[in-house]
């Protein structure tokens, strides 16, 4: 082959790898660019439905905060047709349960209530205001010790919960346990000064064992912390042992 063909051919060779390469390095950076625009549109989007997500969530807390005015103020009705909205708007929210149980409650629906409140823990495990109505609502259908294990749930979530422990020695008390109940009740005390109804179940324990002396500090204690005794249980102490001077 002459060396000018040889010259020729060895730049058609160059120039075919060189526009080879040209074409590659364009395509993969249009390819680059194509990617880097999903991408980006993907994280837009993320941040969209983020924004949107978080408006939901901020609506229903507002809306759930109503939920719990009505509840408080024994607006039932306007109470439980929320609860049911809200639910529908958002099934996994488990303090929708927990107030629609309460809700329940309050109207003497205590089976429906129940209900509402393994509803609730089934979707969050670690809400001990859940277990501790859950617990009150065992308790007002009269099983005492089923109401227990659910204060003894909530308390493992909240160790210092002084509802838990006043709640507990008052199911102990009316299973006739007041030895038990009394430590319970100084627990609720210890971490609440100002548990009435802590007080007020111990106060009626310690006189069922004979206790009214130390009976008589704890109502002492009581009125120290502004807390207000039952005046059944005071006159029931009275008439067993005379106010200490």
């Amino acid at each position: 082959m002459p060396k000018k063909v040889k010259v020729v051919y060895v730049l058609c060779c160059i120039f075919i790898f060189i526009g080879f390469v040209y074409v590659s390095i364009k395509t993969q950076i249009r390819e680059n660019q194509a990617r880097q625009q999903v991408q980006a549109q993907q994280i837009q989007k993320r941040q969209e439905e983020k924004k949107v997500e978080q408006a939901k969530r901020f609506e229903v807390m507002k809306r759930l905060d109503l939920l719990k005015q009505h509840v408080t103020n024994g607006k039932l009705k306007q109470a439980e047709e929320l609860a049911k909205e809200l639910n529908q708007e958002d099934p996994t929210n488990s303090e929708v349960f927990t107030w629609w149980g309460i809700t329940l409650v309050k109207g003497d629906r205590l089976d429906e209530a129940v209900d509402k409140f393994i509803q609730s823990a089934q979707i969050n495990p670690n809400s001990a205001r859940t277990y501790i109505y859950w617990g009150l609502t065992l308790e007002m259908k009269g099983k005492h010790q089923d109401a227990i294990d659910k204060y003894e749930n909530a308390l493992l979530l909240e160790p210092e919960n002084s509802s838990a422990y006043a709640y507990w020695g008052a199911s102990l008390a009316k299973m006739g346990k007041h030895d038990l109940a009394i430590a319970k009740l100084l627990e609720a005390i210890q971490f609440n000064k100002y548990n009435e109804t802590a007080y007020g179940v111990l106060v009626d324990s310690l006189f069922h064992q004979g206790q009214y002396a130390k009976a008589w500090e704890i109502v002492k204690r009581a009125r120290d912390a502004k807390v207000k005794i039952q005046q059944d249980s005071i006159d029931r102490l009275a008439a067993a042992l005379p106010e200490p001077a």
